[in-house]
């Protein structure tokens, strides 16, 4: 019984984590992205 939870308890975990790295990753994306926007703004 203990076993089952700890399982459901590792999945949610991962998840949350999963998560959280896609949403960082997607956020560091778009601030690198604006970044050279705005490079390329500023060198023509």
């Amino acid at each position: 019984m203990f076993g089952g939870y700890l399982i459901l308890f590792a999945q949610g975990f991962l998840m949350t984590v999963g998560l959280f790295t896609l949403i960082w990753l997607s956020v560091a994306l778009l601030i690198r992205l604006a970044g050279v926007l705005k490079d390329q703004r500023v060198q023509r």
